[in-house]
């Protein structure tokens, strides 16, 4: 009769729903200590419709940043896409866009709790995370906030000039 337990070498699809336990102390994981030190890890979520199609997506993978180091070409590319061609899919466009484009207002979604839970859990994340310090976007960021900005007061400027009479 055949082995019906798994090899080391073959682990179970189900692993990776697991959740990890480190071997290392949390003080001295890289992610503990890069947190301490006041890096943050941020993804720029974007949406692009087009009539009944509307797309979710993220700008490239997670990226690490630190105080006044935020990556403005990702987050003005993130910017643009929605701000533009985030509004034209019915329905989900118009949920979406105001969405994505109030998380991107902020410079992102914040994922380092995500992060941080998958590699010592939640408690002892949000543990860190109220003692860690908190990176301050740059002067910067005012621009992609216009790139938000000018169009949706234009949009409603031109929407309140079409229903009043």
């Amino acid at each position: 009769m055949p082995d019906l337990q798994q090899s080391p070498q073959h682990p179970s699809p189900l692993d990776r729903y697991t959740p990890r336990t480190v071997e290392v102390p949390e003080s001295e994981h890289p992610v503990v200590k890069a947190v301490m030190e006041g890096k943050r890890y941020v993804i720029y979520p974007y949406v692009a419709s087009m009539l009944v199609l509307t797309f979710r997506r993220s700008m490239g993978s997670v990226r690490v940043i630190e105080t006044g180091d935020w990556p403005m070409g990702p987050l003005f590319g993130a910017t643009v896409i929605p701000t533009f061609f985030g509004w034209w899919g019915f329905p989900w466009g118009l949920i979406w866009s105001p969405m994505v484009l109030a998380n991107l207002w902020r410079g992102g979604r914040d994922a380092t709790k995500d992060i941080l839970a998958d590699v010592v859990g939640l408690p002892e994340a949000k543990r860190i995370l109220s003692i860690a310090p908190k990176p301050k976007p740059p002067a910067t960021i005012w621009l992609s906030r216009l790139v938000i900005l000018v169009p949706v007061l234009l949009f409603g400027t031109l929407l309140v000039a079409i229903v009043t009479p």
